[in-house]
């Protein structure tokens, strides 16, 4: 079993059998998704353990209204200020939306970061975070056009069930758009419920054709 408290992550292999990354690449998971090669060269420095008492957090940022890169930009830098250390970026997922109809395309980023926070007191700095750089949740049902959205996909081997907070993220073996980031810089991590890696449940979707939800 591979996780995030022992993540001596084989990223060796993944880089060189990946796809090459001259440019923009295309993700085989996903349709319409494709990313550039910012970030990649970190994935270089992610096969050590969490500092002591620290834990190994992957985050998924993402939006679709106004200047996408720019608002994401920031959210690492106040993530880093505010959340912890960032050990790794994934490359950059463009897709469509997820759950509803827009026709702009949602920039999606998977960070790694080290944290010293439990995972309530990371979810209200993340949640801070948000609404710094303008976001503005919905009263209304369903998903909703946004600056940005920064979920908690996965902390150490936590499994938390609570009305307000769940981690693993309760859809992320559902969501091509957050397990093709994460595959980036933790392909091997294990779900703690479903105990299959990052990888496999990608695949999963992949085999069932349900990429594209």
């Amino acid at each position: 079993k591979v996780n995030l408290r022992n993540c001596l992550i084989g990223v060796r292999g993944l880089m060189e059998g990946g796809p090459k990354l001259a440019g923009a690449v295309r993700s085989p998971w996903i349709g319409s998704t494709s990313g550039k090669a910012r970030g990649w060269e970190a994935m270089r420095r992610i096969a050590l353990p969490a500092m002591a008492g620290m834990t190994g957090a992957v985050l998924l940022l993402g939006g679709n209204l106004g200047e996408v890169n720019a608002t994401l930009a920031a959210a690492e830098r106040a993530i880093g200020e505010r959340a912890g250390g960032i050990r790794a970026r994934s490359r950059d997922h463009w897709t469509r939306a997820w759950g509803f109809k827009d026709e702009r395309l949602f920039l999606n980023r998977a960070v790694l970061i080290d944290t010293h926070q439990e995972p309530r007191a990371l979810l209200s700095a993340l949640l801070g975070i948000e609404a710094d750089l303008g976001r503005v949740r919905s009263s209304g049902p369903g998903y909703h056009a946004r600056t940005i959205d920064i979920d908690i996909l996965l902390f150490g081997d936590e499994v938390i069930d609570e009305e307000d907070l769940r981690i693993p993220h309760p859809r992320v073996h559902e969501r091509g758009f957050a397990l093709a980031p994460a595959a980036d810089i933790v392909p091997h991590w294990s779900h703690p419920v479903l105990h299959r890696t990052v990888l496999e449940l990608l695949d999963d979707l992949h085999r069932t054709g349900r990429t594209d939800q």
